[in-house]
């Protein structure tokens, strides 16, 4: 469950898009490098971070055809923690330029 599921009752807003999974520099706590995967952790300066899979900072693992994280139940802990209109200074424009990647690349709203 999401904290979106949370502010949903219990399910994602209908315009959600997994926005939160194509915002590059995803932390993570050293003790979740096992729970993500070695393969999918990169190290930067002094921290961990989920790797992205591309340019636009889709995280590796969002499953694009279903907005839906490899790990559901067991996200890291800011992924678990985020809630892309509290922590999005620019929540619409994520939003828009999601959409727009998105179609660029054939992909649709499950």
């Amino acid at each position: 469950m999401t904290i979106c599921s949370i502010l949903w009752s219990n399910r994602r807003d209908q315009s959600c898009l997994s926005a939160c999974c194509y915002v590059d520099g995803r932390a993570i706590f050293e003790v979740e490098i096992d729970l993500v995967g070695e393969e999918n952790v990169i190290k930067k300066d002094e921290g961990y971070y989920i790797r992205s899979k591309d340019n636009f900072g889709t995280c590796v693992l969002l499953n694009e055809e279903t907005l839906l994280c490899k790990l559901e139940e067991n996200r890291p802990f800011w992924c678990q923690q985020h809630n892309c209109v509290r922590d999005l200074t620019d929540y619409f424009g994520l939003h828009q330029e999601v959409r727009h990647y998105r179609k660029k690349r054939g992909l649709t709203p499950p």
